[in-house]
């Protein structure tokens, strides 16, 4: 581990080499080895989600179960299926498989599923020179680029393919674009431009060096109480920046909460984010559809359907700040219908609780932030600040 990164390369002993990892993918690694029994092959969730299509066309997908030895999501497949499954099927599973590194959040050098023909190496549209891997999940695949135009690194959303043939979802990115643009402000991450190389479609971004706040917590536990009042506070302004211009967020989590070596936080993702106020019509959410993280949704997501305001906002920062400062969710379950029902119908155990050193103000804030009714809660971003401000760390 160097300066927070993980890295990959080559170790040369002798005559010979061997490419290793090192790093947070280790103790991942063993723990998949260990879940699956022999004979199994455990896929961890961001290599299944890079492969959902493959796995889709081969028969029944995979059913995702919660491991024993630890608290992530994971496949486990019958190496039997591998080598049921067609052709150009599983080929792409067992080279996927070769080349994969277990998942990694941090915006280092580990390597993860790719789109089938742009990996490092490749040059986009003679304009973005693609250097490595910085994510993956169900929609594509985030990149880290070079920007030969402009000379300066740029992060690439690049959209599957399937994905990218839905013109209802090409809209909403668009408007995600749209939407992102409006916001300049050193807590938000800023979003360039849209287009499309090829027949994949790209959103260029800003690109930070730094991780997530899901890999802090992971790696750390709850944030000590100076430094979690710092990202509390930028969270919010970050957040306040979007709402002044009339974006809604709708899925603030720890996984889009950046954190650069300065300890500076950005806000990042705005994938499913929206108007504050729209017009029924085009980018109209479906009647009885739920958009956001269980764990992360507010009451009156949950009972839908129905119009959302800046509170539904206000009650996911305050899952955050629950989890910056005790490193647990305010309401868990097994399933994502355990924790729907648990944010209905249970009341969060305090913060102090679990923290009796933190202060009797941080709690109050965290718990107004997560009051079922949206009427209790904060009614801005500025006002949650304004309340954190008048803490001393």
């Amino acid at each position: 581990l160097i300066d927070g990164e993980t890295v990959e390369g080559t170790v040369h002993w002798s005559e010979g080499s061997q490419t290793v990892v090192l790093g947070t993918p280790l103790p991942r690694l063993d723990v998949l080895l260990r879940e699956a029994t022999p004979g199994d092959v455990a896929l961890a969730s961001s290599f299944y989600e890079s492969m959902e299509e493959t796995f889709e066309a081969s028969g029944p997908a995979p059913r995702p179960q919660r491991g024993f030895l630890g608290t992530g999501t994971l496949y486990v497949v019958d190496a039997e299926r591998i080598g049921r499954m067609e052709g150009p099927t599983a080929a792409t599973v067992m080279d996927e498989m070769e080349t994969l590194v277990s998942p990694s959040e941090r915006t280092g050098s580990a390597r993860l599923g790719t789109l089938a023909d742009i990996a490092p190496g490749s040059v986009l549209g003679d304009r973005f020179e693609i250097l490595d891997v910085l994510g993956v999940g169900g929609m594509g695949v985030v990149y880290k680029a070079r920007d030969r135009e402009l000379d300066e690194l740029v992060a690439l959303k690049m959209i599957r393919r399937k994905r990218a043939k839905d013109p209802d979802h090409l809209r909403r990115l668009k408007s995600e674009l749209k939407l992102a643009r409006r916001i300049t402000h050193p807590n938000v991450l800023r979003t360039y431009d849209f287009g499309e190389i090829g027949d994949v479609p790209f959103i260029s971004m800003e690109y930070v060096r730094g991780i997530t706040l899901r890999t802090l917590l992971r790696e750390t536990g709850a944030v000590p109480f100076s430094a979690g009042l710092r990202l509390s506070r930028q969270l919010c302004r970050g957040l306040a920046a979007a709402h002044e211009v009339g974006v809604l967020h709708r899925d603030i989590k720890p996984e889009n909460l950046i954190v650069e070596p300065t300890g500076n936080a950005k806000l990042m993702d705005f994938g499913i984010a929206r108007p504050v106020r729209r017009t029924e019509g085009e980018g109209a959410t479906e009647a009885g559809m739920i958009v956001g993280t269980p764990n992360y949704l507010a009451p009156e997501q949950l009972r839908g359907p129905g119009e959302i305001d800046v509170r539904a906002d206000l009650f996911a920062v305050g899952v955050v700040l629950y989890e910056i400062f005790t490193a647990r969710l305010p309401f868990a379950g097994e399933t994502a219908a355990e924790v729907m029902t648990a944010t209905l119908r249970e009341d969060p155990v305090p913060p102090r609780h679990w923290r009796s050193e933190l202060p009797e103000g941080l709690e109050t804030i965290i718990l107004r932030c997560l009051a079922k009714d949206r009427e209790d809660r904060f009614g801005s971003a500025e006002e949650v600040l304004g309340e954190l401000e008048t803490l001393r760390a």
